[in-house]
């Protein structure tokens, strides 16, 4: 019986940067972390230089998401067939306003 890829969505700027709003990661990724750097060997270093960030955590500007509970951290345990979301995390700057 071979691994189940496992789906990865992708929401805002990964899916500009990639041109495709979806991935599968062929393997079979034990953690976040893994499956990171199994998508940028099969599809493209710069999956793992957004996703990641110098000290190999998950970058603050992304949110990452399995099942509908939301990564802690590049060390969280994944299953074959499990569904990845990725999306940029959304920021207010100057002038923004919380007032309605």
């Amino acid at each position: 019986m071979g691994a189940v890829a496992v789906t990865v969505r992708f929401f805002g700027r990964m899916h500009q940067l990639l041109g495709r709003d979806e991935l599968e990661a062929q393997g079979s990724p034990g953690t976040i972390g893994e499956l990171i750097r199994l998508l940028a060997q099969q599809h493209g270093r710069v999956i793992k230089e957004e996703l990641l960030d110098e000290e190999g955590n998950i970058d603050y500007s992304y949110a990452l998401f399995v099942g509908g509970e939301r990564v802690e951290g590049p060390h969280t345990p994944l299953r074959d067939g499990q569904e990845v979301t990725v999306t940029s995390m959304l920021a207010g700057g100057q002038g923004c306003s919380t007032t309605r």
